[in-house]
């Protein structure tokens, strides 16, 4: 076992995706568990916003949701990203 001093950044990062992808899937978890009390079939609105909020892919908030296409997701979540395009040019 490698002590966590000695973990190089990509391995450290990796760490870091994995625990907020579980976080993210808790979420949703929590979303489709909370739906099934108000009989809603996709997640809570809010919780579209925690993982844009967390920087999940839009694409993966569109399936989530259901929406039959990225242009939905996006008019109406895209103020919640405003930093997309910087963020995109500075990558």
């Amino acid at each position: 076992m490698v002590s966590p001093g000695r973990l190089t950044a990509h391995a450290r990062n990796s760490i870091e995706h994995n625990e907020l992808l579980n976080i993210v899937q808790g979420l949703v978890n929590w979303g489709r568990f909370l739906s099934t009390f108000v009989g809603a079939d996709k997640p809570p609105r809010g919780c579209a916003s925690h993982m844009l909020a967390e920087n999940v892919h839009p694409k993966i908030v569109q399936e989530r949701l259901g929406h039959s296409s990225i242009a939905i997701t996006m008019d109406i979540y895209s103020h919640l990203m405003p930093n997309m395009q910087a963020d995109a040019a500075a990558k």
